[in-house]
């Protein structure tokens, strides 16, 4: 996003980019790190575990919210576990997903008419922002496993 409002120059075109984009590239590589790291060690502390397809799934979220560069082949890492979350919340990804992938295949990225540009930029986000929503999701239900088994005990 910050590729939007200043130019990125790379040490090899399109990798290691440098300057401030560089420092941030790294910091949240770092920053995606520590908080897969720390959510998974909470996750699995003492005896309210949740199932492995829900922490896979949620790992998966925190990487793509975080990730410093995006491709859309990305959107494929989170169709295996989106579909733990129900139907809505899979029907929702999959229509912002889909949307986006026709955008970028269809090769409208290419195009040089004004209105397209915005358009990406809307996807891009929405995309973006859908995998905060997952990773919301994935708390809630991870919460409402422990909320349970507490009431049950």
């Amino acid at each position: 996003m910050l590729a939007i409002f200043s130019t990125v120059t790379y040490r090899h075109q399109p990798f290691e980019p440098m300057g401030i984009h560089g420092v941030i590239a790294s910091g949240l590589k770092l920053l995606t790190l520590a908080l897969v790291s720390v959510s998974a060690w909470l996750m699995n502390r003492g005896e309210n575990r949740p199932p492995l397809y829900i922490q896979c799934g949620m790992a998966t979220t925190i990487v793509l919210f975080f990730a410093p560069g995006f491709g859309p082949q990305y959107l494929v890492w989170l169709v295996p576990f989106v579909a733990a979350l129900g139907v809505r919340v899979t029907v929702a990804y999959y229509c912002v997903g889909g949307l986006y992938l026709a955008y970028k295949y269809l090769g409208f990225p290419n195009s040089t008419a004004p209105y397209v540009w915005p358009i990406g930029f809307i996807l891009s986000v929405s995309c973006w922002l859908m995998t905060y929503f997952l990773f919301r999701n994935y708390l809630a239900t991870y919460r409402s496993k422990i909320v349970r088994q507490v009431i049950e005990s």
